[in-house]
């Protein structure tokens, strides 16, 4: 991780997922942010949700919960000042039981942080095997990975399937150690 940094809603609790790409882009050119970077990561509160065309964060009032709604999201956005470079970035929304692998224990004791690792993983591979979402960009169609018979991107796939599940501690769940840290991860 470069930098992390905390915004105190200066584009309110209810964003595009445009509008959000706009404050990475502001961040860039005031050489807050490195363009370097490949991939942003927003980490939304709670009561932050996202409007991405006609689909809605999970923690949004307009949010069809049964079918459309999203616990993470990336893309990507091109037209950095003078640079005309492009960067991607990825929204991450917390504190939502649907997007909780695990509701009443987790393997670190934060339920919420605990599922924003799950969901992180999910967008970076994401961001990695289809960071542009086979638009337009330069002139060219640039396309990623999706499953064929449904166009599905690789961490849809298998979504909130977990391998290799073992008990921690607290009796919470986890399939993946890295350090000193236990973690509850999807297939990827």
């Amino acid at each position: 991780m470069v930098k992390t940094d905390a915004d105190p809603g200066s584009i309110g609790r209810t964003p595009t997922l445009g509008a959000l790409g706009d404050l990475i882009e502001s961040r860039v050119n005031s050489k807050e942010y490195p363009l370097k970077t490949n991939l942003y990561i927003i980490i939304g509160t709670p009561e932050v949700s996202v409007t991405y065309g006609s689909n809605y964060s999970c923690n949004s009032p307009q949010a069809d919960r049964a079918n459309s709604c999203f616990c993470g999201i990336h893309t990507w956005q091109q037209k950095v000042g003078a640079n005309q470079s492009e960067f991607r970035y990825a929204f991450i929304t917390t504190g939502l039981p649907g997007c909780q692998a695990q509701i009443l224990a987790s393997p670190n004791g934060n339920v919420d942080a605990d599922a924003a690792v799950n969901i992180i993983a999910h967008e970076m591979a994401e961001s990695v095997t289809d960071g542009y979402q086979g638009t337009f960009g330069g002139g060219l169609i640039r396309e990623g990975y999706n499953d064929p018979r449904d166009g599905s991107e690789i961490a849809d796939m298998c979504n909130f399937y977990f391998p290799n599940i073992y008990k921690v501690a607290n009796g919470s769940l986890a399939n993946i150690h890295i350090g000193s840290y236990d973690f509850l991860i999807q297939a990827l």
